[in-house]
């Protein structure tokens, strides 16, 4: 335990730690404060309102090919329940915090959709559904950049600067060592993604009250707030684990940021070109899924047929993540066992 206070003290202790959470939140802030300039407080202007006819066709055509939710409803009917649009309209609804404007939070949330099956080369599949992708969610993916950038600077600034024999002659057994630094890591990587994205949030909700609206929300949305942040620390927490164990195997910091941030910028290209097939298991897709409660697709068919179909649930996208995370730190752990330090 003495180990473990040691550790998240030197965590909160570190400069870098609350550099980055200064200069995140002070981006928030001039992001929030831009929507006070662009949002207005006034009531939409109902002559402005329209109906895209492109959106109106698009559903139009769901509707002729089956879904259910939809049958019944004409071309017009279609327009103004899903198409309608107001030009004069630039209130912030905050319900974006979780999602997209809706009248109803319960009965519309996004991961209660119902999805479109369809055949390829005569087997049946599903869509995926998309989940939340509201601002809390999406800026929370991009924030797992921050656990991989501490996590990494974490365990590299000791090798760097030759504190890791001082640690370990006050304390020789390796693999404790190497566990509590993870755990302590753990704890305080979710805390800062938990304290970044409630910053947001309470941005959003003033930006709302002044600059907009509460229509749509109900207890069901910040139920699902609370889970979504959760789900948001975790995985700051294994993105912290997966950072750390790269820095121990390469004894440098830049080596886990520059690895898993390359991986974010060129997988999507790598895969699409060379691994098709490994889609569904890639690091920040199953991340974003877990975070926004979505679903994770994979390629079926091939050829002129091939399309994207469900894979898996958010919940197994999380089970995923972990893996990435902790089969790295085991085998960091063994070298950090075996390995000369100095």
């Amino acid at each position: 335990m003495r180990l473990f206070v040691i550790e998240l003290r030197r965590f909160w202790g570190r400069r870098i730690t609350w550099v980055t959470i200064a200069v995140i939140a002070a981006l928030m802030l001039i992001g929030v404060g831009i929507g006070f300039t662009q949002a207005s407080s006034e009531p939409p202007d109902e002559s402005s309102v329209f109906i895209d006819l492109q959106c109106q066709e698009a559903f139009v055509g769901f509707r002729d090919a089956g879904d259910p939710e939809l049958q019944g409803l004409s071309d017009d009917e279609l327009g103004e329940q899903f198409c309608a649009s107001s030009d004069g309209d630039r209130r912030f609804f905050a319900t974006f915090i979780l999602d997209e404007q809706t009248e109803d939070w319960s009965a519309t949330r996004a991961i209660e959709q119902p999805v479109n099956n369809f055949d390829v080369d005569g087997e049946e599949y599903r869509d995926a559904r998309i989940g939340l992708l509201g601002l809390v969610p999406g800026i929370s993916t991009f924030l797992l950049i921050i656990a991989v950038v501490l996590g990494g600077s974490f365990v590299g600034a000791e090798y760097r600067f030759g504190t890791v024999e001082n640690l370990l002659l006050w304390e020789p057994r390796r693999l404790k060592v190497y566990a509590t630094k993870c755990l302590a890591g753990m704890v305080s990587a979710g805390a800062v993604m938990a304290v970044l994205t409630a910053w947001l949030t309470l941005l959003l909700v003033g930006l709302a009250q002044f600059r907009g609206s509460f229509a749509g929300i109900d207890g069901t949305f910040w139920v699902d707030w609370v889970a979504t942040v959760g789900r948001a620390a975790l995985m700051a927490a294994l993105f912290f684990v997966l950072a750390m164990a790269i820095a121990t195997l390469a004894k440098n910091t830049t080596a886990a940021v520059v690895a898993l941030l390359g991986w974010f910028v060129v997988s999507n290209i790598l895969i699409e070109l060379l691994a098709r097939w490994f889609r569904h298991y890639e690091l920040f897709s199953n991340a974003s899924s877990f975070i926004g409660q979505g679903e994770v697709s994979k390629y079926v068919g091939s050829g002129s047929t091939e399309t994207l179909a469900y894979s898996h649930g958010y919940w197994v996208a999380g089970a995923i993540v972990a893996v990435w995370a902790v089969v790295p730190a085991l085998l960091a752990a063994g070298v950090f066992q075996r390995r000369d330090i100095s």
